[in-house]
Parts: structure tokens; C-alpha cells; sequence
């Protein structure tokens, strides 16, 4: 028992190192999509003010390829983020109730060597 909860801490401890490493890809991800669309806008804007008052269409909003990659990058980081945390969640469940299981035979063990004493 004991080796299996020193597995499952190992366990956890990697999937914690990665769901960081995955949020922090997700973070700089976020910065450079907030960017582009700042980007965006500003060009947006530019595009607006050069139009002649009396034409009605607004510019659309387009997105480049870069952006489109970043969003796509941006979903994938972020399923792998919920299934990381989804791991994590079940390796803790697992982990707790070995230690449950532990703390049971602990006491068994407590009273067994005391009625034998």
C-alpha cells in the first residue's frame, strides 16, 4: 500500500508540473492573441476614420493566419489543460483513498497486536 501511494504522490506531482507548464503556455498564448487583436482593432480603427462619411459598410474584421493559428493552438491547450485536470482530479481520488485504506489497516493492526498483548 504504502509504495502505491508513493506512486500515486509521484503521480500527481508530474501531472501538477504539467497542467503549470500547460498554463503557462496557455498565459503567453493569451498575451500574443490579446496582441494581434489589439492589433486588429487599431487597423479596424484606421480603416474607419480613411472610409467617407457617407459610405454606410463597415469594414469587416478579419483575422490573419497567424491569429487563426494561435486560436487553434489556444483550443488544443486548453482541452489538454481539462483532461491534465481530469487526471489530476482522479489520481488525487486515488491517492486519498489509498490513504484511507492505510489508516483502516493501521487501526486493525493497533488492535489486533493489542488483544494479543
Amino acid at each position: 500500500m504504502r509504495l502505491v501511494t508513493k506512486e500515486r504522490r509521484t503521480e500527481i506531482k508530474g501531472i501538477t508540473e504539467d497542467l503549470n507548464k500547460t498554463k503557462s503556455e496557455i498565459d503567453r498564448l493569451k498575451q500574443r492573441l490579446d496582441r494581434k487583436e489589439n492589433e486588429r482593432r487599431m487597423r479596424l480603427q484606421q480603416e474607419q476614420t480613411r472610409r467617407d462619411e457617407d459610405f454606410n459598410d463597415e469594414p469587416e474584421e478579419i483575422i490573419d493566419e497567424e491569429e487563426l493559428v494561435l486560436l487553434r493552438e489556444m483550443k488544443d491547450l486548453k482541452k489538454s489543460y481539462r483532461d491534465l485536470f481530469g487526471s489530476l482530479k482522479i489520481a488525487k481520488e486515488d491517492s486519498h483513498s489509498a490513504q484511507q485504506q492505510i489508516d483502516v489497516l493501521k487501526e486493525q493492526l493497533l488492535i489486533q497486536f493489542e488483544n494479543w498483548y
